[in-house]
């Protein structure tokens, strides 16, 4: 670590180590730190992959889950099966999406979003191999319930590069609720894509007309019958559209702790002075569509590190 990170993260360590972030459950804050120099520029999809939210899936795992779907009578919400001719007709769609993109798209990629709603990044990372929408060794064969995780939402995006190096990509349109904290919302322009991405945009959002999307939200096992498609002209844009568009992430300009919790306004006014004053393009995170949401106060600092806090909030 850079000494003059060292030396921010321990003034920062020092003046949340008695503060508590309230909501209907209450939640220490954590020092968030990012150096350029040893993990690149921080990006929306690394964000995201380090603080173990996003994680890359094999497409033919996709389609096993899918395929997977009609014999689940073992799962942990009861008999989930989907009706046999429902399951026919969905693996036979997702085959088609899959096919398509891999006839259209010089690169594919699948990625599985989960939101454990559990606060340690490194345990939600160590916990993918109990998940039941993640780990495909649950497709073939029935656990013990005990060795099952069930996120608080769960569910997969896929994105191709065009031809032309632009960007599509499909999601589901989950619930999403009102963020209760942030400021203004940054939302981005129309995207500027050329007639050829246009066109693929078109067929995507055709092919997903009776697409049926299984997702966890709120501990519950979904199915969901629309779909979110975005385009994007880089890769990071494309990220911001789909996951903004679903709800899953927002950004907003950075909102004052001490105007939120009256209970302790003089430590909060500290932090909140200590973020303001040490870190530029200051702004906040806020990642989860249902329930547990994370928090990420986060700026550049001189040196163009990130640095800022973290925290959970429950908001039913």
């Amino acid at each position: 670590m850079k000494p003059s990170n060292t030396e921010l993260i321990q003034q920062l360590s020092e003046i949340t180590k008695n503060l508590i972030f309230g909501s209907e459950t209450s939640s220490r804050f954590e020092p968030f730190l990012w150096e350029t120099n040893k993990r690149g520029v921080l990006k929306l999809e690394n964000f995201l992959e380090s603080e173990g939210f996003l994680f890359l899936f094999e497409p033919d795992d996709l389609l096993k889950f899918v395929s997977s779907e009609a014999s689940w009578s073992w799962s942990p919400w009861g008999n989930s099966a989907l009706p046999e001719v429902t399951a026919v007709k969905m693996n036979r769609k997702y085959g088609e999406l899959i096919d398509f993109f891999y006839s259209h798209f010089k690169t594919v990629s699948v990625y599985l979003v989960r939101n454990l709603g559990e606060k340690d990044s490194n345990y939600r990372k160590q916990t993918l191999k109990k998940s039941i929408i993640g780990n495909p060794q649950y497709y073939i064969r029935e656990l013990p319930s005990c060795q099952i995780l069930i996120e608080q939402e769960a569910f997969h995006i896929i994105i191709g590069e065009t031809c032309d190096g632009e960007w599509l990509g499909i999601t589901p349109r989950m619930y999403r609720a009102s963020a209760r904290r942030g400021g203004e919302r940054f939302v981005l322009d129309e995207a500027i894509v050329n007639k050829n991405t246009v066109n693929l945009k078109r067929s995507l959002e055709a092919m997903a007309v009776e697409l049926e999307f299984s997702v966890i939200e709120c501990l519950g096992l979904y199915r969901k019958n629309e779909a979110v498609v975005e385009a994007g002209s880089i890769k990071e844009e494309l990220f911001y559209r789909l996951l903004g568009s679903m709800g899953f992430f927002r950004a907003f300009t950075f909102e004052d702790y001490c105007n939120e919790d009256r209970s302790n306004p003089f430590e909060f006014c500290l932090l909140d002075d200590f973020l303001k004053s040490n870190l530029d393009n200051l702004q906040e995170y806020i990642v989860g569509s249902t329930a547990r949401y994370f928090i990420y106060s986060i700026g550049h600092t001189e040196s163009k590190d990130v640095l800022g806090v973290s925290t959970l909030a429950n908001w039913t």
